[in-house]
């Protein structure tokens, strides 16, 4: 079992470049780096140092959101932390080191993302549950 002891922004950019009709909007997050770290709270605990970047870019390059940071993880198993800093090397994380940092990631940079493409009336890049009014499936007579 692995846990979130931080996590953080070293770079959050957004651009407007046009204001044209947006069809499309993709989104891509990549890890970076992963470094063991030592932290003198967690003396003696596997701590690892996981940078991401996560990009929303939407067609026509009509805008962009960027955000670079990095995710503190405490790993408690030995033999996966091993595995993920042995992978690393070239370039690789196992499955479920690799899912929980995505998730990590998304859960946190989402958030922001909504409030920032509200703040530059950009549509959000994900659906946000809306409320519609029950249709009655036959006519009344």
């Amino acid at each position: 079992m692995s846990r979130v002891l931080g996590f953080g922004y070293k770079k959050i950019s957004i651009e407007r470049k046009k204001e044209n009709q947006i069809s499309k909007i993709n989104t891509n997050i990549e890890i970076t780096n992963i470094v063991k770290k030592e932290l003198d709270l967690f003396k003696g605990k596997d701590i690892l140092d996981v940078s991401y970047d996560f990009k929303i870019i939407y067609d026509s390059a009509v805008a962009e959101l960027d955000f670079e940071g990095s995710a503190i993880i405490e790993v408690d198993d030995k033999n996966l932390f091993k595995e993920i800093i042995s992978e690393w090397k070239n370039k690789k994380i196992p499955e479920e080191f690799r899912i929980l940092v995505m998730n990590v990631v998304l859960s946190r940079c989402n958030l922001k993302a909504l409030q920032l493409e509200e703040d530059f009336n950009l549509p959000p890049h994900i659906p946000i549950p809306r409320i519609t009014g029950a249709e009655s499936s036959s006519k009344e007579k």
